[in-house]
């Protein structure tokens, strides 16, 4: 079987070989110089041929080096492209969404279709959640909710629009309270609907979608 050289010795000589250059070999692969010096030292002792000329204003290929990079350098990039198709394929698609039960069911869901017909390789998994999500710390890459626009950064969210929740009360509460304008509305405190007999005046709300700024492409949303 024919003899394998020691493989980091000859990616690092293919990069030094392509660049011309020990110093941008060692940027592009994010070492030193010397310790790609020593790389390609320890290809050439093990080959027992010089692969490169090392001269005061740079370094320049023999004539051996210039042969063996021509046989090996098609290998190195079907290495490279054969790993890339690889990673791509097995990298998860999948998008990760918060919602509101009511919007997931009523607005979002509805969309999915339309959404999987353009973008076909990617896979949307949407978890239900009334409580605020932390895009620093959850799971989720997107996060739609409901929050004041002053809780949220803008940098990372993006505001989807403005709902407004209408005040409701029942015809005894109105006549007792003297409901008649807006200013009234500020003299008491606003409480969330529970049951249909329930009572409440509620504010305006913003609907944002924020991006997680921990993942690549992830969000966040906040009102």
């Amino acid at each position: 079987m024919p003899k394998m050289p020691p493989l980091n010795p000859l990616h690092v000589f293919h990069v030094a070989a392509r660049s011309g250059s020990f110093s941008r070999a060692a940027q592009e692969m994010g070492v030193t110089q010397s310790a790609v010096s020593r790389q390609v030292s320890t290809l050439e002792e093990y080959l027992g041929t010089k692969l490169f000329l090392r001269e005061s204003r740079g370094i320049e290929l023999t004539q051996d080096g210039r042969d063996y990079v021509e046989r090996i350098g098609p290998a190195m990039d079907n290495i490279a492209t054969a790993t890339d198709l690889l990673l791509a394929r097995n990298r998860s698609t999948a998008v990760r969404v918060a919602a509101y039960p009511t919007f997931a069911g009523k607005w979002l869901i509805p969309r999915l279709k339309a959404f999987g017909e353009v973008h076909r390789n990617t896979q949307i998994k949407i978890k239900t959640c009334i409580s605020p999500v932390d895009p620093e710390t959850s799971a989720f890459d997107v996060a739609i909710q409901l929050r004041p626009m002053s809780e949220v950064d803008p940098e990372f969210s993006l505001l989807l629009y403005r709902d407004v929740l209408q005040p409701f009360c029942s015809p005894t509460y109105l006549r007792q309270k003297r409901l008649t304008s807006r200013r009234t509305f500020s003299r008491y405190r606003c409480s969330p609907p529970t049951t249909a007999g329930s009572t409440g005046i509620t504010g305006s709300r913003e609907l944002a979608f924020l991006r997680n700024p921990s993942r690549g492409t992830s969000f966040r949303v906040r009102s």
